[in-house]
Protein backbone atom coordinates (compact mmCIF):
# COMPACT_ATOMS: atom_id res chain seq x y z
CA UNK A 1 0.00 0.00 0.00
CA UNK A 2 1.36 3.54 -1.20
CA UNK A 3 -0.02 6.70 0.07
CA UNK A 4 0.63 9.39 -1.86
CA UNK A 5 -1.80 12.17 -0.62
CA UNK A 6 -4.28 12.69 2.28
CA UNK A 7 -5.17 9.58 4.05
CA UNK A 8 -7.76 10.20 6.91
CA UNK A 9 -10.59 8.64 8.47
CA UNK A 10 -11.86 5.47 7.85
CA UNK A 11 -8.66 4.81 5.16
CA UNK A 12 -6.37 4.97 7.71
CA UNK A 13 -7.57 1.22 9.04
CA UNK A 14 -7.68 0.13 5.06
CA UNK A 15 -4.52 1.74 4.96
CA UNK A 16 -2.94 -0.24 7.46
CA UNK A 17 -4.37 -3.42 5.96
CA UNK A 18 -1.60 -3.34 3.56
CA UNK A 19 1.25 -5.66 4.41
CA UNK A 20 4.21 -3.67 3.21
CA UNK A 21 3.11 0.34 3.49
CA UNK A 22 5.25 3.11 1.86
CA UNK A 23 4.12 7.06 1.79
CA UNK A 24 5.73 10.01 -0.36
CA UNK A 25 7.28 12.67 1.49
CA UNK A 26 4.07 14.64 0.62
CA UNK A 27 1.18 12.05 2.21
CA UNK A 28 -0.64 13.30 5.61
CA UNK A 29 -2.45 10.78 8.04
CA UNK A 30 -5.54 12.66 8.97
CA UNK A 31 -6.84 11.19 12.47
CA UNK A 32 -9.76 12.62 13.70
CA UNK A 33 -13.56 11.86 15.32
CA UNK A 34 -15.82 9.77 13.48
CA UNK A 35 -19.64 11.05 12.83
CA UNK A 36 -22.79 9.49 11.49
CA UNK A 37 -24.82 11.57 9.58
CA UNK A 38 -28.81 11.52 9.23
CA UNK A 39 -31.35 13.52 7.01
CA UNK A 40 -34.82 13.18 8.09
CA UNK A 41 -36.99 11.88 10.89
CA UNK A 42 -35.61 9.14 12.70
CA UNK A 43 -37.19 6.93 16.25
CA UNK A 44 -35.43 6.00 19.06
CA UNK A 45 -34.56 3.05 17.78
CA UNK A 46 -33.09 4.01 14.90
CA UNK A 47 -30.65 6.42 16.70
CA UNK A 48 -29.45 3.77 19.13
CA UNK A 49 -28.56 1.18 16.49
CA UNK A 50 -26.80 4.03 14.48
CA UNK A 51 -24.90 5.18 18.17
CA UNK A 52 -23.92 1.23 18.68
CA UNK A 53 -22.93 0.89 15.06
CA UNK A 54 -20.69 4.01 15.08
CA UNK A 55 -19.28 3.15 18.60
CA UNK A 56 -18.52 -0.74 16.93
CA UNK A 57 -16.84 0.89 14.13
CA UNK A 58 -14.68 3.12 16.14
CA UNK A 59 -14.00 0.07 18.41
CA UNK A 60 -13.02 -2.04 15.05
CA UNK A 61 -10.90 0.58 13.74
CA UNK A 62 -9.36 1.55 16.91
CA UNK A 63 -8.19 -2.62 16.97
CA UNK A 64 -6.32 -2.50 13.75
CA UNK A 65 -4.88 0.37 14.57
CA UNK A 66 -3.44 -0.75 17.41
CA UNK A 67 -2.65 -4.00 16.06
CA UNK A 68 -0.73 -2.27 12.97
CA UNK A 69 0.80 0.61 14.06
CA UNK A 70 2.25 2.01 17.69
CA UNK A 71 -0.29 5.22 17.67
CA UNK A 72 -0.34 6.72 20.70
CA UNK A 73 -3.20 6.83 22.68
CA UNK A 74 -4.04 10.66 22.00
CA UNK A 75 -3.82 9.94 18.39
CA UNK A 76 -6.57 7.22 19.26
CA UNK A 77 -9.05 9.46 21.22
CA UNK A 78 -9.22 11.23 18.49
CA UNK A 79 -11.67 8.93 16.71
CA UNK A 80 -14.34 9.25 19.39
CA UNK A 81 -13.53 13.18 20.27
CA UNK A 82 -11.92 12.52 22.92
CA UNK A 83 -8.33 14.42 21.61
CA UNK A 84 -8.50 16.44 19.15
CA UNK A 85 -8.20 15.92 15.55
CA UNK A 86 -4.22 14.90 14.02
CA UNK A 87 -2.08 15.36 11.64
CA UNK A 88 0.63 12.89 11.29
CA UNK A 89 3.06 13.94 8.20
CA UNK A 90 5.29 10.95 6.91
CA UNK A 91 8.58 11.12 9.56
CA UNK A 92 6.27 10.62 12.35
CA UNK A 93 4.19 8.00 10.72
CA UNK A 94 6.88 5.94 10.11
CA UNK A 95 8.20 6.40 13.63
CA UNK A 96 4.90 5.31 14.28
CA UNK A 97 4.79 2.05 11.96
CA UNK A 98 2.25 3.38 10.03
CA UNK A 99 4.93 3.39 7.02
CA UNK A 100 7.77 1.43 6.41
CA UNK A 101 9.66 4.06 4.43
CA UNK A 102 9.01 7.38 2.41
CA UNK A 103 9.83 7.53 -1.29
CA UNK A 104 7.95 8.65 -4.63
CA UNK A 105 6.62 5.91 -6.94
CA UNK A 106 9.04 6.65 -10.49
CA UNK A 107 6.25 4.89 -12.43
CA UNK A 108 3.49 2.65 -11.58
CA UNK A 109 5.38 -0.97 -11.35
CA UNK A 110 8.90 0.88 -10.27
CA UNK A 111 11.49 -0.66 -7.92
CA UNK A 112 9.32 -4.14 -8.49
CA UNK A 113 6.83 -3.35 -6.03
CA UNK A 114 3.28 -4.59 -7.84
CA UNK A 115 1.45 -1.20 -7.91
CA UNK A 116 -2.64 -0.69 -8.73
CA UNK A 117 -2.96 3.34 -9.28
CA UNK A 118 -6.63 4.15 -9.01
CA UNK A 119 -8.53 8.22 -8.07
CA UNK A 120 -11.66 8.86 -6.39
Amino acid sequence: MHGMGHIGSAAVPVFLAGSKRTCSPFARFFFHEYIWNFEGDHTLYEIDEATDLLKSDIDFARKIMRARAKLPNEILLTLDGKADPKIVEPAEAKTYGIVEDIFELDKTGADGLKVAVWTA
